[in-house]
């Protein structure tokens, strides 16, 4: 079984999370995928997704914050498992914030990269409701600094286990993480 872990907004695949995770599952796939550019991400993780679900009908999305957001997109469309941790709800609103911290510094990369409210808005087309009939489990760090946990948990409400932790947008508690990705893997 694949588990496609998908990095949050000015990450990249070698974020510490995603380091972190691969120690205990040596197999996860994870791709830098254009942050910026809503139509280039969405492309970058269809075409993981699509191919990889020719290879593993039985995949695993997860994801954390823009991560979170593209990983239940595409459970959604594909009927797939997922794990959401903290994940973005209206990314076209959310991250408005950041154009004022434009240029971008990627502190895994070292890339620096310009974001414009015209970046944000283009999330907008991506933003569809939440689907009940999903098998998902949603991590909601509650002193998250960026994304309300409220608004995540009323959202996902009845369409997934919730697991509330005192952490906030970086959740640390990789085992966690590692331990659900793990009953997803054993579930039947």
């Amino acid at each position: 079984m694949t588990i496609i872990y998908l990095h949050g907004f000015n990450s990249d695949s070698s974020s510490i999370t995603i380091k972190e995770i691969r120690k205990e599952i040596p197999g996860l796939v994870s791709i830098s995928y254009d942050y910026i550019n809503a139509d280039i991400a969405f492309e970058e993780v269809r075409l993981l997704v699509e191919d990889t679900l020719k290879k593993d009908p039985e995949l695993i999305l997860a994801g954390t914050s823009l991560g979170g957001f593209w990983a239940n997109y595409f459970a959604q469309k594909y009927q797939l498992k997922c794990l959401l941790v903290n994940p973005a709800i209206n990314p076209s609103v959310t991250l408005q914030k950041a154009v004022e911290f434009s240029p971008l510094l990627n502190y895994n990369s070292g890339e620096t990269r310009e974001f414009t409210f015209e970046n944000a808005d283009a999330y907008k087309k991506f933003e569809v409701p939440v689907e009940f009939g999903i098998n998902r489990t949603i991590v909601l760090g509650k002193n998250d600094e960026v994304i309300d946990y409220r608004k995540s948990e009323e959202i996902y409400m009845n369409k997934g286990r919730i697991i509330l932790t005192e952490e906030g947008h970086r959740i640390e508690d990789y085992g966690r993480i590692i331990h659900i990705l793990k009953d997803f893997v054993h579930e039947k």
